[in-house]
């Protein structure tokens, strides 16, 4: 079975977030905690009209974190499912109560958070459990799905094989 690994930036990086929890795993295991589940955004990049198609891989229901402060994969998380940001109804308070204040601007094109930027073809990922690694994993525990060779960088997510 397939997983992804998403990278969660540094919060050296420029420009630097407005909101550090958008970077903090711990953050978004305490909305889960009190929320049941948390949802966390990835822009697949390149083309900004509507021409991107939905996920390609809806039997992942396997995430890791790769931070990239220590460049290791230290959480596992649990998927319940990844569509498309546009396809979800952001004003249902259902959908609108798992998406953090400091992730909205990211689902919803009418919030403007200063750097966070709605993008059309953007993916949301409904996370029900985060569990930190014992021991961490690097990227050589894993092989890419496509080439199944070692990930040489993770700048955003790649899908990897199960491991």
């Amino acid at each position: 079975m397939s997983a992804i690994i998403v990278c969660v930036g540094s919060m050296n990086s420029k420009p630097r977030p407005t909101f550090p929890q958008i970077v903090s795993i711990d953050a978004h295991q305490n909305f889960i905690n009190n929320n049941d589940s948390v949802f966390w955004n990835l822009s697949p990049g390149g083309d900004k009209s509507n021409n991107v198609t939905q996920w390609k891989y809806p039997d992942i229901d396997t995430g890791y974190f790769y931070m990239s402060t220590t460049q290791m994969i230290e959480y596992e998380f649990n998927i319940e499912y990844i569509k498309m940001i546009r396809d979800l109804d952001v004003n249902n308070p259902e959908i609108r109560n798992l998406i953090p204040n400091w992730r909205l601007g990211y689902f919803d094109r009418n919030i403007q958070n200063n750097n966070q930027v709605f993008d059309n073809n953007g993916y949301a990922i409904l996370i029900t459990e985060i569990n930190r690694l014992n021991p961490v994993l690097s990227k050589d525990d894993f092989y890419l799905e496509s080439s199944h060779t070692h990930p040489k960088t993770i700048y955003n997510y790649i899908i990897v094989e199960g491991i």
